[in-house]
């Protein structure tokens, strides 16, 4: 692979001058029929490729056939309506002034002729993040010794789920009398079932189930680590507006705490949209929001809009990529595919749930083969008329040697964006030219800034499980390692809600990384390297729901707390871990780890140990004492409690366990010393202990802290 990368580099610096000068033309025909497609096709993005080749129709959301569309009219949706109707469509709605329904290949083949359709789209099936047990992300969070020392086991908190299916498989049932989850017959006495507000329907013509069952995945990593949770479900694979609404039922329920693995292709990259507002607006509700930030590393370009002054194929003016550059040269692995979803800062009112206006901006996109000329494929939808920001390129290489191909994007109409940008949802392409290659991919919904978006790391890579890599003959480590899949962020919102240009707000996301790769009943497949008979759930769709779990006991451990409080306690704690693409070791916040990997244990004591106070009525109080500080001891049963004193202070010391009881107390004197006074704790059992220091003769508090004892 790194060979490969070499060559192509060395065949970039020799030839690139004729790279940037290549000259690619169309034919008078191709001219006629782009232009014809362009004015007269009211099939958008993804029709092309299933009127093509039928069989691809398992890339596109589908029941019975059925292929799932958003149709937008010309002037009355109500005509809209009937007219899609009468030709056959069906689960029709209208949503936001458009039509939300699914149609027969038969029916596709009509739409063109409807006088009211102004541009259907195909929904393609969003991306999952995936990459009697017990999860190994609990010991790496260390919320194992939440739940076993403190006794937090998530009671009392709603968590909703939006993922694929939970029970097309019909595995659900095992899963609870295994202990996997709760419900009737659940063995461990979590007997309250997961609510399901709506699964995926099933297609009864199907050979197989529609559905993989992650979110029941989902649902038995949260309940290893926060077993008293209460769990609801939605599907998010019934369309995008369907998945806003479902953020929003949730909500509706009761739920505190909303996670899920899903990312729709058409979401745009620089504003909220109908998934993204849904989310920021459960978020201003207090709920916390959790979604995986993507396993799509920095498959992606981004950059500043800057115009060419030359001439395109079809007649506009060239997109510079960078460099004088217009044409961006990629690779094409042998059997590889690509599927670039290119878009710019305009609205996209036609996959919005709020008004926004149409792009001012018309881009078209071309693919040539890099040697030959031949265009490949071409995308000229008509933004301004269908009413969203989107390009779309398809090209599967289908030979058995890599192949290089030339990106031509061209301004028809309208005035140059600011950025724009392109992920390539196959992840098949090789950047040749890499000027603002290697972007983002953490888009969407989950890079808004009421989504707290979770990276990934292997729990085998991370320090809780040196015992486990040196058991396999790997060196231990300091600090957590990311994976590289996990997805990058840094992509600028650039538009509000409504569509209104705003200056670049950049989000925090992804805000942490979590484990992954633990251990379920069912999904995934086990470690090759050390099998223990369970398979093992990997991406970013494990890391999300194991961090919202997590937060589940901090929020039963405090029922005040906000979801800004979460984030704080969260990021303060985290442990700090490296972005591995850029130089030296980033300290602090970075766009490939966030704040680090959650310390969920320090978390919970950074929530409750300065404000534990076991009598209400004490009120604190300046004093002569300087500080307070709590430490181990060597000895097992004890731990020193440092304190500094100006002038003559008499104290009592109390020490109490997690459900309140007093464990130690101790009256002293002290006048102008520093001294360390021993807390013997004696046979009370290991876990998290609040002090208490009062003045005796004022009986105010003095300080507070927390200790865990081992």
């Amino acid at each position: 692979m790194k060979n490969r990368y070499l060559i192509y580099l060395v065949f970039s610096l020799l030839f690139g001058m004729s790279i940037t000068a290549q000259k690619y033309e169309l034919s008078e025909i191709q001219k006629e029929q782009l232009t014809l497609l362009k004015t007269e096709s009211k099939l958008g993005l993804g029709f092309k490729l299933l009127l093509n080749d039928p069989s691809k129709i398992d890339r596109f959301i589908s029941k019975n056939g059925n292929v799932a569309f958003i149709a937008s009219p010309m002037s009355d949706t109500e005509s809209l309506l009937n007219e899609l109707l009468t030709v056959g469509a069906k689960d029709c709605v209208i949503v936001n002034g458009n039509v939300c329904g699914k149609a027969s290949m038969n029916t596709i083949k009509k739409l063109q002729g409807l006088d009211q359709l102004k541009m259907a789209v195909p929904e393609f099936k969003p991306k999952l993040n995936v990459g009697v047990v017990d999860s190994e992300g609990d010991r790496s969070m260390l919320t194992d010794s939440i739940r076993n020392t403190v006794g937090l086991d998530g009671s009392g908190i709603k968590i909703g789920i939006l993922s694929d299916s939970y029970n097309s498989l019909e595995g659900a049932a095992n899963s609870v009398l295994q202990g996997d989850l709760p419900g009737i017959g659940n063995p461990n006495g979590y007997t309250t079932p997961v609510t399901i507000l709506k699964d995926l329907p099933e297609d009864p013509e199907a050979a197989a189930p529609r559905g993989s069952d992650e979110g029941r995945a989902m649902a038995e990593l949260i309940h290893d680590i926060a077993p008293g949770a209460e769990l609801f479900f939605y599907t998010a694979f019934d369309g995008l507006l369907d998945f806003a609404a479902g953020i929003r039922a949730l909500d509706v329920a009761g739920c505190d705490i909303i996670v899920d693995d899903v990312g729709y292709f058409a979401e745009s990259y620089f504003q909220d949209g109908a998934v993204g507002g849904a989310a920021n607006e459960v978020a201003a509700n207090g709920v916390s929001y959790y979604s995986s930030a993507g396993n799509s590393d920095r498959a992606s370009y981004e950059n500043d809009y800057v115009a060419s002054g030359i001439q395109g194929p079809a007649g506009g003016e060239l997109l510079d990529f960078g460099g004088n550059d217009v044409a961006q040269r990629l690779s094409i692995p042998a059997g590889d595919s690509i599927l670039l979803f290119i878009m710019w800062d305009d609205p996209q009112p036609a996959f919005n749930d709020k008004p926004n206006p149409n792009p001012d901006t018309d881009l078209d996109a071309f693919l040539f083969d890099a040697n030959t000329q031949e265009l490949l494929d071409s995308s000229v939808i008509d933004n301004l008329e269908a009413g969203f920001n989107i390009e779309l390129i398809q090209f599967e290489n289908e030979s058995d040697t890599d192949m290089l191909v030339d990106l031509l994007i061209e301004k028809t109409t309208g005035p140059d964006p600011r950025r724009i940008k392109y992920l390539d949802r196959d992840e098949g392409v090789v950047f040749i030219d890499t000027i603002g290659s290697n972007a983002g991919t953490c888009t969407g919904h989950s890079n808004v800034p009421g989504t707290i978006a979770v990276g990934a790391a292997s729990f085998f890579n991370t320090p809780e499980f040196n015992d486990f890599r040196v058991s396999l003959g790997a060196a231990p480590l300091t600090e957590s390692i990311v994976n590289g899949f996990s997805s990058a962020g840094g992509t600028p919102i650039l538009l509000a809600s409504d569509g209104t240009p705003i200056e670049p707000l950049f989000t925090e996301n992804p805000f942490v990384v979590g484990p992954n790769g633990t251990n379920t009943s069912f999904f995934g497949s086990d470690l090759t390297f050390a099998p223990d008979g369970f398979p093992n759930f990997f991406g970013t769709s494990a890391s999300a729901p194991l961090v919202a779990a997590a937060s589940a006991l901090l929020l039963e451990a405090n029922t005040d707390l906000t979801t800004a409080d979460i984030r704080e306690a969260l990021k303060n704690t985290a442990e700090d871990m490296n972005d591995p693409l850029t130089e030296g070791f980033d300290v602090g916040f970075d766009f490939k780890t966030g704040h680090g990997f959650v310390n969920a244990f320090d978390a919970l004591v950074e929530i409750l140990g300065d404000d534990f106070v076991m009598n209400d009525a004490i009120e604190r109080a300046e004093s002569n004492v300087i500080s307070v500080n709590a430490f181990p001891s060597p000895f097992e049963r004890e731990f020193k409690l440092n304190l500094v004193v100006e002038g003559k202070c008499e104290l009592f010391i109390d020490v109490f366990s997690f459900t309140g009881e007093n464990v130690f107390h101790k009256e002293i004197t002290l006048e102008n010393r520093d001294v360390n006074e021993t807390v013997y704790l004696g046979n009370q059992p290991k876990g998290l202990y609040f002090i208490n220091v009062v003045d005796t003769k004022t009986q105010t508090l003095i300080d507070t802290r927390s200790i865990f004892k081992n």
